[in-house]
């Protein structure tokens, strides 16, 4: 996934984006009660807008409804990896600021994707 964004302050830590409602039902990760959907963490460039790359390798559906960290990530557990279905329909994207204090603005001018034709990865 692409990002075309900006962010002020510098380096916040908390910026996440998500697509999709599905929920984790394993036993393995006890995400909570709202974690829906598959979810990654980014940095946004400070005030010029610059362009992110988002491996779909990155996003995880076993994340923390409290903080939005990662429980367990794609790489740790495949069965957390998205799915052909859902990359084939994202159903909706969320972005987040959470888990972080802080006076976030993130102006995001497109989101896109980069890699279709390929493998997922």
């Amino acid at each position: 996934m692409t990002l075309k964004s900006s962010s002020s302050p510098a380096k916040y830590s908390g910026y996440r984006i998500s697509f999709g409602n599905d929920r984790s039902r394993s036993a393995s990760c006890n995400a909570g009660f709202f974690a829906f959907g598959y979810k990654a963490d980014f940095t946004a460039p400070e005030d010029d807008f610059g362009v992110l790359k988002i491996p779909f390798s990155s996003f995880t559906r076993c994340w923390s409804d409290s903080t939005g960290d990662a429980i367990k990530t794609c790489a740790e557990d495949s069965q957390f990896c998205p799915t052909t279905e859902r990359l084939a329909n994202l159903q909706k994207i969320t972005l987040w600021a959470e888990g972080h204090e802080g006076d976030v603005t993130l102006s995001v001018e497109s989101i896109g994707a980069y890699g279709c034709a390929a493998a997922l990865v």
